[in-house]
């Protein structure tokens, strides 16, 4: 069986020789790995105490029959530049298929800001080989960096340990065997920038193969991310979902979830004594109303939806100007600026509100006043964390990787 692993990078060199380095401590080494430089501005190379550890490519052919490797030894390794910028799918997809037609029996498909546990490739190489599995994944935990996100991720979005079958599996870290690479097709027909780990992961389910994710222990993210970029990504991935139910079930059964979900992280945000969680809990349900009211989840006229729900964001933050600065500089950001609080209330000043209308101003400060339950904690969010959270933004090393 020939191991092959793949990886990307595009200027993320000091993530990737990380990984690279961390690969010594694996109980189970791929034959080769093939790096995937995505246009990266200054090109990708081995730094000088990496080249005496991997091999070049002679390695692949040397090393096929003797995959996977155990020990200290560490595989062959290439660089490749495709003539283009191809983004996180297309870069998979390239890779993965290149790695399958060099002659990989299996291929290990890894991001270069992801780490694994010790026996965790030799674990998940057993259970890909198994009838009908299709890919074995993980969901990273976060790492320990001490920023407000990072500790509001491992405190609400802590990864479940154990090996599970899941409907998902995001891209982070996939093992995956030749036939079911042949047999779905794999990315050829995904043509968008992102989201290849939700098409692969529909495929393969709609062709009966199991998805698994091995969490005992999991993988680890170590890339630092502004909260804008982390709720962007979920809107991605979670919005939908959202958007779906609220078009079927109507909006007051969507987010009656989310309203639960939120009540008992201000309580936990509370009783930790950290207002900084506040603001991130505002920063994603406010994307999350706003995503809903532009696509018609709150309501028939999508434009009055997000007047309705930015003039409510206005009013509620109007005692608390820092707060309210800093969610429309991160609205903006995450690409909802059309629809965020700076935005009056459009085609009704004075006027009487319509039906639908009063429903989103109904739905908006039901969410909005589990917030308004802790105005000690807004205040100190107000005249401190806030303040905290914006120079992090400022001096964050987001190639920091603190888990290493």
């Amino acid at each position: 069986m020939l191991l092959v692993m793949v990886t990307y990078t595009h200027n993320d060199a000091g993530l990737l020789n990380y990984l690279l380095g961390s690969m010594k401590r694996w109980s189970v080494k791929p034959a080769h790995v093939f790096i995937v430089d995505d246009a990266s501005e200054e090109p990708y190379s081995l730094p000088g105490g990496l080249k005496e550890d991997f091999g070049g490519s002679a390695a692949l052919s040397a090393r096929a029959k003797n995959s996977p490797e155990k020990g200290k030894g560490l595989p062959g390794l290439d660089v490749l530049r495709p003539g283009r910028r191809m983004g996180p799918a297309q870069a998979k997809s390239f890779g993965i298929g290149l790695a399958f037609d060099a002659g990989a029996d299996v291929v290990l498909s890894i991001d270069c800001d992801v780490r694994l546990p010790r026996h965790w490739l030799k674990e998940a190489l057993h259970m890909a080989g198994q009838e009908k599995v299709g890919l074995v994944g993980s969901d990273p935990q976060h790492g320990l960096a001490g920023d407000v996100l990072s500790d509001y991720l491992r405190e609400f979005e802590a990864t479940p340990h154990g090996i599970v079958e899941t409907q998902f599996l995001g891209a982070g870290v996939w093992v995956l065997c030749k036939d079911v690479w042949r047999a779905s097709g794999g990315l050829a027909g995904h043509a968008q920038y992102t989201h290849e780990d939700l098409y692969l992961s529909n495929t393969l389910k709609n062709l009966g193969y199991t998805l698994i994710a091995h969490n005992e222990p999991p993988a680890t993210q170590v890339r630092r991310l502004r909260a804008r970029s982390h709720f962007n990504r979920q809107l991605h991935y979670l919005g939908f979902a959202a958007l779906e139910a609220a078009k079927s079930r109507g909006a007051d059964a969507a987010l009656s979830l989310i309203a639960g979900q939120t009540a008992e992280r201000l309580a936990r945000a509370r009783e930790l004594g950290r207002p900084g969680f506040f603001y991130l809990e505002l920063l994603w349900v406010s994307s999350l109303l706003l995503y809903l009211s532009a696509r018609g989840g709150m309501g028939e006229n999508p434009q009055i939806a997000c007047a309705v729900v930015g003039e409510e964001l206005k009013t509620f933050l109007k005692p608390y100007p820092e707060i309210k600065k800093m969610l429309q500089e991160d609205l903006s950001a995450i690409g909802l600026a059309d629809e965020n609080p700076a935005q009056a209330c459009r085609g009704n000043n004075g006027a009487a509100k319509s039906k639908g209308e009063e429903t989103v101003l109904a739905l908006s400060q039901n969410i909005l006043g589990l917030w308004g339950k802790y105005p000690e904690t807004l205040q100190a969010l107000e005249e401190h964390e806030i303040y905290r959270i914006r120079e992090e933004n400022e001096k964050m090393d987001f190639l920091a990787h603190y888990l290493e």
